[in-house]
């Protein structure tokens, strides 16, 4: 019997974890920062906290040995009314060549049976657009194939490392007080919440229910993790909630490219000074903060905003955030030493399928998290 076929393409259960786990975590990403992400707390442990369900797909020989595998996490959003979404995500593929040939040939079905079975109305995903390999593979195939998926681009955005604020600079606003969240005000945090993100492409559907789920689901996240802005008058202007996600998911750096390496040697000596924070070495797992839930009245108050989120890291410790392409509200400020990573948010859609949304703005905003990319 020939290779391909003892090639299967089948669901992955939870009795599979350790072996979905020691796969998904030996494949190198790679691109401007290369970089293996690692699930210690097990290989579904992540996901759960954010999406309603995740299926994964499997690939796998007669010895039943992983070859690749792929999560469809489900969620409700927002797409001028509220729909189903499947979020592809954890793409992992080994570099046999036959596996590869098989993977391309059925993956396409095999999506679309999990959007018809899941009843999904759209498939997104994301791609890092420093992964050249990535993006030759899917996005402009040197060869078209009739059973490849067709990847729109919705919008680009940067995944945002903040490091530190230039001391010398713009001195951060004082004119609204930062509090902890207080679980009498969470009502009034989620109105404010789904008020900013309301019209954001993709939203969430903020509410009170939902942050009380985070508080539950998401570990290590308490009150205290939101900080939340206020005006003179008491009205909510801004929040931000810093996570650390290292318990269920953690980055280990690899190698960079020759110009991370010039900005970690370049941050080596205000870093032993501490004045700044540096990149991590390669070799370590990066320790940081995603910042979520993340909204602001204006430019300013989201400075502030940002310098709180240092405050509340520890010296060792840095912030990562999403950023859009247009989004000049959370462009990071000049006074802030950061460096950014280009991704693309992607529309995953048959060869012969039409634009389901296109009367939408080319500039509305998305809304997702950036620590469940």
């Amino acid at each position: 019997m020939g290779y391909l076929n003892v090639m299967r393409i089948e669901y992955a259960t939870a009795k599979d974890d350790a072996l979905l786990k020691y796969f998904f975590e030996q494949e190198i990403i790679n691109g401007a920062i290369d970089y293996k992400v690692l699930r210690p707390a097990g290989f579904f442990a992540h996901s759960a906290q954010n999406y309603d369900e995740t299926s994964v797909l499997k690939l796998t020989n007669e010895q039943n040995e992983i070859h690749g595998l792929v999560s469809i996490n489900t969620r409700d959003a927002l797409i001028s009314e509220w729909s189903r979404l499947g979020w592809i995500t954890d793409l992992r593929l080994s570099s046999n060549r036959k596996a590869i040939v098989y993977w391309f040939e059925n993956f396409l079905e095999e999506i679309q049976k999990i959007k018809t079975e899941k009843h999904l109305d759209h498939l997104f995903t994301f791609i890092n657009k420093t992964n050249i390999g990535t993006l030759n593979a899917f996005i402009r195939p040197r060869n078209l194939r009739p059973n490849l998926p067709r990847f729109h681009l919705i919008s680009n955005f940067y995944r945002t490392s903040i490091f530190c604020k230039v001391p010398s600079l713009t001195i951060p606003l004082q004119s609204v007080r930062i509090r902890s969240l207080d679980m009498n005000n969470i009502e009034a945090l989620a109105n404010y919440l789904q008020k900013k993100k309301e019209g954001r492409l993709l939203a969430y559907r903020y509410s009170a229910t939902l942050l009380k789920e985070r508080l539950e689901r998401w570990h290590n996240f308490t009150e205290e993790n939101f900080l939340i802005a206020y005006d003179s008058k008491g009205n909510i202007v801004g929040c931000a909630a810093p996570w650390n996600a290292k318990e269920t998911q953690q980055y280990h750096i690899v190698s960079y490219s020759d110009f991370y390496q010039s900005m970690q040697a370049l941050l080596k000596i205000p870093s032993s000074m501490g004045l700044t924070k540096n990149l991590p070495s390669a070799g370590s797992t990066a320790d940081f903060y995603f910042l979520t839930h993340l909204a602001a009245d204006n430019p300013y108050i989201f400075h502030r905003l940002l310098s709180e989120s240092l405050e509340f890291c520890k010296p060792e410790q840095y912030i990562i955030y999403s950023s859009f392409e247009g989004d000049h509200m959370m462009r990071p400020p000049k006074d802030f030493i950061h460096i950014k990573q280009k991704f693309g948010l992607y529309l995953v859609l048959n060869p012969e399928d039409n634009l389901p949304f296109s009367h939408l703005s080319q500039h509305l905003l998305p809304d997702f998290e950036v620590a469940f990319l």
